[in-house]
């Protein structure tokens, strides 16, 4: 089509361009389509995770308790100024600790040791990985009464083997210490989680590219330099998955001790402690300080190690 201009001569009619409108834009569509996918999870994770936590944080700085059923007021940091000055909640908070580092440092050791035996694959190598999952896949109440009964000093088979070797000379008591019973309910812990970090480093070992290797030996690198250089930068994400998995798991540590040694104060967590002031004292408002204190520990150790990845992304 052609139209004559005002000095006489004709030109062509170009067709403008039609705008769509941003709604209806294929990219727009398609955010809004999965922002509508993920509604009833975030609706799900708001009535069941964020209005509980919102709510225990509100409360915790009030006095609820069940047993004197005084009026509910406002008492600022009174409750967590209680927790932190009760020598048995220090305790308990200590015997996290030291869970949390004997866990976090055996569970990425092992872990990365049994990654890396399994990690070339060999007869009955399935075999082996589906065993070694056994301890994951059983319930913490399972396996702290199998291990209650491998510790058992009258018939325990730790007792019964470490005697054979003539290691003892007498059955022992390993969970009477104060510190060897520590260390033993953690061992559980450790035993029960060190599948699944082998798991999760197994699958990053098994993404290198074997070029990767084939080059560094051309250039003259020896097997603790390519480990160095090359698998340790390759699978650190999978190693701060592995730390993240082990912290939190170490923190929330209750079923093993409980099984193993109910609530004793030589291996209470603070989470026992914590189901203690809330369900065997109903001092509501204290024990929902406790458990805020539990989560923002760990939400804060999540957040250092994803701070931790991200400089080593940046860096690498």
């Amino acid at each position: 089509m052609k139209r004559t201009d005002r000095l006489g001569g004709t030109r062509a009619l170009v067709p403008t361009r039609l705008r769509i409108p941003r709604l209806f834009r294929p990219r727009v569509r398609l955010i809004l389509f999965a922002y509508t996918l993920l509604l009833p999870l975030l609706a799900i994770m708001a009535a069941l995770v964020f209005y509980p936590a919102a709510l225990t944080f509100v409360d915790s700085f009030r006095n609820i308790n069940l047993i004197t059923f005084a009026p509910v007021h406002f008492v600022g940091l009174d409750n967590y100024r209680q927790l932190f000055t009760d020598s048995t909640v220090v305790r308990t908070i200590t015997n996290t600790g030291f869970y949390l580092v004997i866990a976090s440092v055996g569970e990425l050791v092992l872990g990365l040791i049994f990654a890396l035996a399994l990690r070339n694959a060999f007869r009955a190598r399935g075999v082996i990985l589906a065993i070694a999952l056994l301890p994951w896949a059983l319930p913490p109440v399972v396996d702290g009464v199998i291990w209650g009964w491998i510790y058992n000093p009258t018939y325990g088979v730790l007792n019964g083997i470490l005697k054979d070797l003539h290691v003892i000379s007498t059955y022992q008591v390993w969970l009477a210490g104060s510190w060897s019973a520590l260390f033993f309910v953690v061992l559980v812990h450790i035993w029960k989680m060190v599948p699944l970090a082998t798991v999760i480093i197994l699958a990053a070992l098994q993404s290198i590219s074997g070029d990767l290797y084939e080059a560094g030996r051309i250039d003259g690198g020896g097997p603790g330099q390519l480990f160095r250089h090359i698998t340790l930068p390759l699978i650190r994400p999978a190693l701060a998955i592995v730390l993240s998995q082990s912290t939190i798991g170490a923190i929330n540590l209750f079923d093993e001790a409980y099984v193993l040694t109910g609530t004793s104060l030589d291996t209470r967590s603070a989470l026992i402690q914590d189901y203690l002031i809330t369900f065997r004292d109903l001092n509501l408002s204290l024990g929902m300080a406790l458990s805020f204190v539990i989560t923002f520990a760990t939400i804060m150790v999540t957040v250092l190690f994803a701070v931790w990845l991200y400089r080593g992304n940046r860096t690498s």
